[in-house]
């Protein structure tokens, strides 16, 4: 429940409703982002649109993203995206074991070699942003990651950051 009025997948129409379909359709469930949104539909299709984005995404690869987006609701403690992206990893074949692994230690990833790269930049980046060298970026141009390969995927992280902390603000559980 949050503290603002927001409009819930059953009472959409027009527009929303279309956008909450096709997550529903595609995913089985509504991003909880999304639904929290909803009290401003403007900041809401463009949060969709970055969603759909993500989705669609030539180079960042789904398992990637979906780390990604995990260890970023543990790092910031972001609870309504915290299940959401359990459910995410689930849907990338993974169990319980191998989520509470990643948890606490997002080392273990299982990636490929190249993914698993970006994937610590990205840790680094977010748990210490002011320890980020011009070093680290070589290394991911080096793996043939290009420079907007290298921010998308810290978007992927910022995407997750703020509304997971409206929701925090709001009450949304």
């Amino acid at each position: 429940m949050s503290l603002l009025k927001t409009i819930p997948p059953e009472e959409a129409a027009g527009g929303m409703k279309r956008v909450y379909d096709s997550f529903s359709n595609a995913i089985g469930m509504v991003p909880p982002p999304l639904v929290t949104s909803s009290t401003s539909p403007v900041l809401q299709a463009l949060l969709a649109s970055c969603l759909v984005y993500y989705n669609e995404h030539r180079t960042l690869s789904q398992r990637l993203i979906a780390y990604i987006r995990f260890t970023t609701s543990v790092i910031f403690d972001l609870g309504s995206c915290l299940r959401f992206s359990e459910k995410t990893l689930r849907l990338q074949g993974m169990d319980d074991d191998q989520i509470e692994r990643l948890r606490v230690d997002p080392g273990s990833a299982d990636l490929k070699t190249r993914d698993k790269l970006l994937f610590d930049f990205i840790i680094k980046s977010l748990k210490e942003p002011e320890s980020v060298k011009a070093e680290d970026i070589r290394k991911l141009q080096e793996e043939q990651w290009t420079d907007s390969d290298i921010f998308d995927a810290l978007n992927v992280a910022a995407v997750m950051i703020g509304p997971g902390l409206v929701m925090k603000a709001l009450k949304v559980v």
